[in-house]
């Protein structure tokens, strides 16, 4: 998640600092929030607070998978390095299993739960299957954020920048 938050701070949010403010920042954020529920709540709160997070990282899953299958399958973004068809049916497949168990565990959760929660439940489940079909039938679309500068030949390069310098790795 680190380096996830260094890449949105720098790429779309267009901050830039130094790294170890970066690495303080980004480890704060992360760490302060836990440290204060377990001193506040001690070993309930943390227990809860673990088992939120695997709930919601559960549900961002597909969210991260699925652009990234589209993109490792699309040739015109990876150029050579493109999934074969064996590892891109077996990865969707996978996706596919992991999102049927988010919704198989959201309904099961609610066998003896409230009508309104059921109601709540229904609409979060439209919402997120919208946003995951959204997601599928996106067009894949290349972007130069990270350096890539062909994309689809047959030696795709790649430039890394970093702190002034620059060093150009091409593919064999």
């Amino acid at each position: 998640s680190t380096q996830s938050t260094w890449v949105v701070m720098e790429g779309f949010l267009d901050i830039h600092l130094p790294q170890w403010q970066r690495n303080l920042l980004t480890r704060s954020i992360a760490i302060i929030p836990s440290l204060l529920i377990a001193l506040l709540t001690g070993t309930e709160g943390s227990n809860f607070l673990i088992f939120l997070t695997q709930v919601l990282l559960s549900f961002q899953l597909p969210f991260a998978l699925i652009p990234l299958l589209k993109f490792t399958a699309s040739s015109r973004v990876v150029g050579l390095h493109a999934n074969s068809r064996r590892t891109h049916v077996a990865a969707w497949m996978a996706t596919i299993l992991v999102i049927s168990a988010n919704l198989f565990l959201i309904f099961s959760s609610l066998l003896n739960a409230p009508w309104f929660a059921i109601v709540l439940a229904l609409l979060a489940s439209v919402v997120y299957a919208a946003s995951i079909v959204y997601l599928i039938r996106r067009p894949v679309h290349s972007s130069n954020m990270f350096g890539l500068q062909s994309f689809g030949s047959d030696h795709p390069t790649f430039v890394a920048q970093t702190e002034g310098t620059e060093l150009e790795v091409a593919s064999q």
